[in-house]
């Protein structure tokens, strides 16, 4: 089995040959640039033959877019309420003054703004792809506990879009039943290049997008604490599509879908995340032919560490259940991954081609159809420490795999 079979998938047990190069160049354009494409796809080659752990990378593992207006508003506080507990300018009960809020936001260089307590504000109106005014300036929205989300029936639209210079945060809010199409990225909040995202104790549930990230594409900088990403679903990244720069904490990730790669996060080329103390489970990538990832799919390039977390009973149609490292720089240290399953190799974790570090880290009671159930690699870039462990993977630890994984037994 030769090195470009493996990459095209042709080399994955049980798999039609695909040639993910045409994934990684998409990857590229969409994180803003052609040159970012061809620089990914160049990375291929380069990372193919990468060199054996850095000392870097192991103490990184070991230590320290238009349509008619109209609306309607319901919730427990009713038509014309105002504003809950939280600071900020009160927006009343209607989502005809929740868009004026933030339009009159965005013409005074910014403002907080405090939602009616246990409001539902229900968008009917597509502009330019979004239900809200986009982002321009600093908005901090106080949700105190409300909801917003797209009517049944309504043109498909996401919520939120963070333009180049929009600073966007969001504290107790619910974003439900966004849909960004067609080809479009973002089910719920899409981030683009130069602006800047973060969640507090908030929920994105049940969002939808035809391309990148059903709840979220970020192409700027997100940071997500304390929040549940659920029930999302897109063609790359089910939950998140990340390709600039993200911090996820304390948050839950679970139950989204990807038709292609990322069943809960994907990172795009050259992308950088950290993730901590959270929870990646019951994602769902098909992925048939594709370096698919139940729960991470970690592209070209990328670089992540996620320390503290649990990356647990996700399921890849292809090789990967748990994460997928795809010539990418992959750090897990404090973590488990556990109950993973793959139809291809890998139920665990895949490496394809990448440098990936494991410290006091658990790999186990995965499964897959075609051996290695624990740990697949195709290059011996991988690094082990004496704490971790590779057990009750199923049919195999990492037997099978073309390049041993140090301290891995059956």
């Amino acid at each position: 089995m030769s090195q470009d079979e493996r990459r095209g998938l042709g080399g994955w047990p049980g798999a039609r040959r695909r040639h993910p190069v045409g994934w990684a160049l998409v990857r590229g354009l969409m994180a803003g640039s052609l040159v970012a494409g061809v620089g990914g796809l160049a990375a291929l080659d380069r990372l193919a033959g990468a060199p054996e752990p850095s000392p870097a990378a192991l103490a990184a593992a070991s230590g320290p877019d238009g349509a008619s207006t109209g609306a309607t508003g319901s919730g427990a506080t009713g038509s014309g309420a105002t504003g809950g507990p939280g600071t900020g300018t009160p927006v009343a009960c209607d989502p005809d003054a929740l868009i004026r809020a933030i339009t009159l936001a965005n013409g005074r260089q910014g403002d907080t703004l405090s939602l009616a307590s246990g409001c539902t504000y229900t968008l009917t109106a597509n502009q330019g792809g979004n239900g809200l005014p986009p982002i321009a300036q600093r908005i901090v929205v106080n949700g105190n506990g409300a909801t917003i989300t797209r009517a049944a029936g309504a043109d498909p639209f996401r919520f939120f879009d963070v333009s180049l210079g929009g600073d966007l945060t969001l504290n107790d809010v619910t974003l439900t039943n966004g849909l960004a199409f067609p080809a479009r990225d973002g089910g719920a909040i899409v981030i683009r290049r130069g602006g800047t995202a973060e969640l507090n104790r908030s929920t994105l549930a049940g969002n939808r997008s035809d391309f990148f990230g059903g709840a979220i594409q970020n192409g700027g900088s997100l940071r997500i604490s304390d929040s549940t990403v659920t029930g999302n679903s897109s063609d790359g990244g089910g939950g998140i599509e990340n390709f600039a720069r993200m911090v996820v904490e304390h948050t839950t990730v679970t139950g989204n879908h990807a038709v292609g790669v990322g069943g809960g996060i994907a990172l795009g080329i050259r992308a950088t995340a950290s993730i901590s103390d959270s929870t990646i489970s019951h994602n769902v990538s098909d992925g048939v032919n594709m370096l698919a990832g139940g729960g991470l799919n970690i592209g070209p390039a990328a670089t992540i560490t996620i320390i503290g977390s649990s990356i647990a009973d996700n399921t890849s149609g292809g090789p990967a259940g748990g994460l997928i490292d795809d010539h990418a720089t992959v750090n897990l240290r404090d973590t488990e991954v556990t109950g993973n399953h793959a139809s291809g190799v890998g139920g665990g974790l895949v490496n394809e081609g990448g440098t990936l570090a494991l410290a006091n880290t658990r790999v186990s009671d995965n499964s897959s159809a075609v051996a290695p159930g624990g740990i697949f690699t195709d290059v011996p870039n991988v690094a082990v420490d004496v704490r971790s462990t590779i057990t009750g993977n199923r049919p195999t630890n990492c037997a099978g795999s073309p390049a041993a994984a140090p301290r891995c037994f059956g």
